[in-house]
C-alpha cells in the first residue's frame, strides 16, 4: 500500500538506521521505498536507479532519493571508494532530473513552497559531491556539474523567497521581526561564503566545513520558524 503516511514512516525508519550506522537496513528500507514509490522498481544491484518516468509527480520521491545519496555518501566515507561519491551523485541527478518534472504540475505559491523545501537539500547535498569528486580526479565534468547544481539551487532559493514575500504581504511586521530576519539572511551569507571557499581548497578542513553547515542549518530552522509565525 502507499499511503504517504506509510511512505513517510518508511524514510523515517531509513534516516533512522542511517544515523545508527545500519546501513544494509537503510538499503533495504529504501529498496522497499522505491519499489513503492517507482512503479515496482526491483535492481539486482543498489547502484541502479529507476527511470525518472517512473515517479509520480510528488515532492516526498526526493526525500527518498536524499536518503539513497546520503547512505552512498555514509559509505563513501566508511571505504574511501569513489564509486561510492560517484554513486550519490547519480542519485542527487536523478533528483534533479524529478524537480524539472515537478516544476510542471507545481505552479502555485504554496506548492512552489513545498517542492524548494524538499528540493533544497538535493541541490546542497549534489553540490558538495560534485565538488568532491572535481578535487578527487580533476575532472571538468564534475566541476561543470557542481556549477549547474549551483545555478539549479538559486532557481530553488529564488522559490522560497516567494514564501518570505508572501507571508510579509499578509502581516504587518514589527521593527524586531524584520531586524532579526536580516541578521539571519546576513549570518547565512556568511556562513555559506565560509562553506564555499573552504571546499575550494585544495586541501578543505572538513572539521570547520561540517560545523559551518551546522550554523547554516540551526539559522535555515530559525528562519522558517520566523516565516510561520507572520
Amino acid at each position: 500500500k502507499r499511503s504517504l503516511s506509510t511512505i513517510q514512516l518508511m524514510q523515517d525508519l531509513a534516516k533512522t538506521y542511517l544515523v545508527i550506522g545500519k546501513i544494509p537496513e537503510a538499503r533495504e528500507t529504501i529498496n522497499e521505498l522505491l519499489y513503492r514509490e517507482a512503479k515496482q522498481f526491483k535492481a539486482a544491484d543498489f547502484s541502479q536507479n529507476p527511470a525518472v518516468n517512473r515517479f509520480t509527480r510528488q515532492p516526498y520521491h526526493l526525500r527518498t532519493l536524499a536518503l539513497k545519496g546520503r547512505i552512498f555518501e555514509r559509505q563513501y566515507a566508511q571505504s574511501g571508494n569513489p564509486k561510492d561519491l560517484q554513486n550519490a551523485l547519480s542519485v542527487y541527478l536523478l533528483a534533479d532530473s524529478l524537480v524539472d518534472h515537478l516544476r510542471d504540475t507545481y505552479r502555485g505559491i504554496g506548492s512552489k513552497n513545498q517542492l524548494a523545501g524538499s528540493a533544497r537539500p538535493i541541490y546542497q547535498q549534489g553540490i558538495d559531491c560534485a565538488f568532491k569528486l572535481w578535487k578527487q580526479t580533476g575532472a571538468q565534468d564534475f566541476l561543470n556539474t557542481a556549477w549547474r547544481l549551483v545555478e539549479k539551487s538559486k532557481s530553488i532559493e529564488l522559490l522560497e523567497s516567494l514564501r518570505e514575500t508572501e507571508a510579509k504581504q499578509t502581516a504587518a511586521l514589527r521593527p524586531d521581526d524584520l531586524f532579526q530576519e536580516n541578521r539571519i539572511k546576513r549570518n547565512l551569507n556568511f556562513y555559506e561564503k565560509l562553506v564555499f571557499e573552504e571546499q575550494a581548497k585544495s586541501e578543505p578542513n572538513s572539521v570547520r566545513i561540517s560545523n559551518w553547515n551546522q550554523q547554516i542549518v540551526a539559522l535555515k530552522n530559525t528562519q522558517d520558524s520566523l516565516l510561520s509565525v507572520f
